[in-house]
C-alpha cells in the first residue's frame, strides 16, 4: 500500500507460492518474529514465506498438522505460532532449526548414524545405507531418501579421508563388516574387511589416516596417485 497517496494504492505481492496459495486457498495470516510470513489456507495448511517471498516451509498434515485447514494464526509470547483448524488446536514451533526423519521418510530399520556432506544427507539403518541429494529437495515437500545399498546392514559411522597428494576429501563409512569407500550415492570401493567395523576416526595431525574401532583397531592409510589408494595396517586377528 501506498501511503503518500490520499487514495491507498494497494500492489500484488508476488512469490514463489503463488500458486499454491491460489489452489489451496488463503484465509489468514501472521508476521513471525524472525520477519517472516505465515500464511493459513483451507486445504494446504501453512505456508511459510520469507520477506522476498521465497517459501521456507510448508506445513501441513505430513508434517503432522490434525488437519490441513487453517481457520486462524497466532504468535505467543514465546515465539510459538499457535493455529485454529477445523480440527482441534495445534501449537508449532517455527523457530526450530531441527527437522525429524522417521518411517514417513521411508526410512527402513533404527538409525545408527548420520552424516551431511555438502551435496547429500546419508543415514545408516540396521537395513543398509540411505541418502538423498539436498539438491533434489523440494520446500515443502515430504523428504524421502533412497536406498544406496542394502549389503551393508548396520551401517555405524562415517568419517572424510584426504589421502596424500589428493586436495579433495573422500567419504569413508563402515558398516557390520566391511569399511568403504561412498562417491555421492555409489560404493566405488570395498577397502577392507571388519568385524564389526564400530567406529571411523580420522587422524589430527594427518587427514590422510583413518583408524578404525572393532574388537580391537586397524589404521587406513591413504595416498593419491591417478587414484585413491588405502593400505591397511591391521591390529587384531579377526581382520582381513
Amino acid at each position: 500500500m501506498d501511503t503518500d497517496n490520499e487514495t491507498p494504492v494497494f500492489t500484488p505481492f508476488h512469490t514463489n507460492a503463488d500458486d499454491y496459495l491460489l489452489q489451496n486457498k488463503i484465509y489468514c495470516a501472521q508476521t513471525l518474529p524472525c520477519k517472516n510470513l505465515a500464511i493459513g489456507t483451507l486445504q494446504g495448511g501453512i505456508v511459510i514465506l520469507s520477506q522476498n517471498g521465497e517459501i521456507e516451509n510448508i506445513i501441513d498434515k505430513s508434517a503432522g498438522l490434525p488437519s490441513n485447514g487453517i481457520y486462524s494464526l497466532f504468535v505467543d509470547s514465546q515465539s510459538n505460532l499457535w493455529a485454529g483448524m477445523e480440527k482441534g488446536i495445534a501449537k508449532i514451533d517455527v523457530m526450530s532449526p531441527l527437522t525429524i526423519l522417521d518411517k514417513k521418510n521411508d526410512i527402513d530399520g533404527n538409525i545408527l548414524s548420520c552424516f551431511e556432506s555438502s551435496d547429500f544427507f546419508y543415514v545408516g539403518t540396521f537395513s543398509g545405507l540411505f541418502g538423498i541429494n539436498k539438491k533434489t529437495l523440494k520446500v515443502g515437500s515430504p523428504i524421502v531418501l533412497n536406498e544406496i545399498s542394502s549389503d551393508d546392514i548396520f551401517t555405524m559411522d562415517f568419517t572424510r579421508v584426504k589421502p596424500k597428494n589428493s586436495e579433495e576429501e573422500m567419504l569413508l563409512f563402515s558398516s557390520i563388516d566391511q569399511v568403504s569407500l561412498l562417491e555421492k550415492d555409489k560404493i566405488t570401493e570395498r577397502i577392507c574387511k571388519t568385524y564389526p567395523g564400530f567406529s571411523l576416526e580420522r587422524d589430527k595431525q594427518d587427514s590422510s589416516i583413518v583408524y578404525i574401532g572393532f574388537i580391537g583397531f586397524a589404521k587406513i592409510q591413504s595416498i593419491f596417485k591417478n587414484k585413491p589408494i588405502f593400505t591397511v595396517t591391521p591390529a587384531s586377528p579377526r581382520f582381513e
